[in-house]
């Protein structure tokens, strides 16, 4: 079985009133101090060491646009495929840079909720079933 990971990097301190946390998250950490990519690489492999998960079972990654997460050489993506490479992992890790929380706090400051909700639910219904990921990926792919 394989698995991936999201990670991302909030800055964002207004807080949520409506933060609802689901089955879904494996752990919600605060890192205090600095966040380069080693304080990160740091804070999730010793979340993903107590969390016992195999780094050769590793394939998908998704972080935000932050340097910190995704610079060629010190980022936090960088380092875990660094550490793969030294264990002589073989699995291929793919990563993607997430932007919708982006987008979502623009269409807050533009006042466009009602087509961000159009927008979130859309990719959430593609998400949300196997099949219809698979469907949707064959159709862009035309």
């Amino acid at each position: 079985m394989a698995s991936s990971l999201a990670v991302d990097e909030s800055s964002d301190i207004r807080g949520d009133s409506s933060l609802n946390v689901t089955k879904e998250f494996q752990a919600l950490r605060p890192v205090h101090g600095t966040t380069t990519g080693q304080d990160l690489y740091e804070e999730v492999s010793r979340c993903g060491n107590e969390m016992e998960l195999p780094r050769e079972k590793l394939v998908g990654w998704t972080t935000d646009g932050a340097a910190a997460m995704c610079g060629h050489r010190s980022g936090l993506v960088a380092k875990i495929r660094e550490k793969m490479q030294e264990e002589n992992v073989t699995a291929e890790l793919t990563a993607h840079h997430c932007i919708i929380h982006l987008e979502s706090l623009c269409a807050e400051a533009l006042n466009m909720e009602h087509g961000m909700f159009t927008i979130t639910h859309a990719g959430n219904f593609i998400r949300a079933k196997g099949l219809i990921q698979r469907q949707f990926k064959a159709f862009l792919s035309q």
